[in-house]
């Protein structure tokens, strides 16, 4: 918020009124605070976040005529999702700054800071400031900075919120990015296809192993054994001819032996 909140010279200084419907006035997503020094990095700040589609509340532009001027500051920080704090050797001096941040601290409101030189920050502020984010502008200036700082309160935003914001319209300059669902339906059906593969070949494999043939047993050679056989062996043509020779030979001897007997009964 400005300095002392009621000087001409500190009027004087503040960013001019930016023409705003009334339901944003009441219901906004950040709350900028800031130095009287810096009237015109707060407004430039403004103006950024409000064509992103971000709602600000700034005093003194948002202050209603005929309200206190402090409990105006008060339910307008108990309403935001965010702090963005325009830091400055002005406003790390600043006593209402101070009560500002410290006031969003209690309510666990992130604090989103565009740091604009490198004054040493006082021990007050910088244990409010310790764990939470800040843009350095310092060196590159502030509209280099501002579409990095765009980014970083939507972030906080929707953090606190868990909601999404809706952006600003785009530029005829500027194209959408693409869809993402062309990679994830790619990504899914790549991974259908390796599915289906790796099942097909386990069922290749199954119906191998199932319909196997058995090994054919090995047949035990035929083995003669002694004094036993299943049958005799063929004779071969000599062999049958020397058989029958041996057999007229002992008919013959035969013969002959009986003729013997019978010439000595004779006699």
């Amino acid at each position: 918020m400005p300095e002392s909140g009621g000087s001409d010279r500190d009027r004087k200084q503040m960013p001019p009124p930016i023409e705003v419907a009334p339901d944003r006035v009441a219901a906004h997503d950040v709350f900028v605070s800031y130095a009287s020094q810096d009237a015109a990095v707060a407004n430039d700040v403004v103006g950024a976040l409000e064509r992103a589609g971000i709602i600000c509340w700034i005093a003194p532009r948002d202050v209603i005529p005929g309200t206190v001027y402090a409990d105006a500051i008060v339910h307008a920080i108990d309403a935001s999702k965010a702090i963005v704090l325009v830091l400055s050797k002005h406003s790390v001096v600043s006593a209402h700054v101070l009560r500002e941040v410290e006031r969003g601290s209690s309510k666990r409101c992130p604090v989103v800071s565009l740091r604009t030189d490198q004054a040493r920050m006082p021990a007050g502020l910088e244990y409010f400031l310790n764990t939470s984010q800040w843009l350095d502008a310092s060196a590159g200036g502030t509209e280099t900075a501002l579409p990095k700082l765009v980014s970083a309160v939507r972030f906080a935003v929707q953090a606190s919120t868990g909601t999404t914001l809706t952006a600003a319209p785009l530029s005829p300059t500027e194209t959408p990015l693409p869809p993402a669902r062309s990679s994830n339906r790619a990504a899914i059906a790549v991974a259908c296809v390796v599915a289906l593969a790796i099942a097909a070949l386990a069922a290749d494999r199954l119906w191998l192993s199932s319909h196997r043939p058995s090994p054919a047993r090995k047949r035990t050679p035929y083995l003669l054994t002694q004094g036993k056989s299943s049958r005799a062996p063929k004779r071969t043509a000599w062999q049958r001819t020397l058989h029958s020779a041996m057999t007229g030979m002992k008919r013959s001897s035969g013969l002959i032996a009986l003729t013997r007997i019978a010439s000595q009964r004779s006699c």
